[in-house]
């Protein structure tokens, strides 16, 4: 019998990352069959919302969100 799991909706959204980034992802799952494509995209995502959301509360949105690049004084630095 299997376990019960929750299953919670998705959505597909469609963004743009470096090809050598994928290409990354892409060993990995191949090397890992436990893992998912969706699975370490999901984990990342989650982390570093966790990170920009420690101590800060975000309010609801009251609209969609631009599309498109930010301006360069608003695009987040890397490292």
């Amino acid at each position: 019998m299997k376990p019960n799991r929750t299953v919670k909706p998705k959505t597909r959204i469609t963004l743009s990352l470096p090809t050598g980034l994928i290409e990354r992802m892409r060993t990995v799952v191949y090397w890992t069959p436990t893992l998912t494509l969706t699975s370490i995209v999901e984990a990342g995502i989650e982390s570093q919302l966790k990170k920009l959301e420690k101590g800060r509360r975000f309010r609801a949105r009251k609209g969609k969100i631009r599309v498109g690049r930010p301006p360069k004084h608003l695009a987040i630095r890397r490292k």
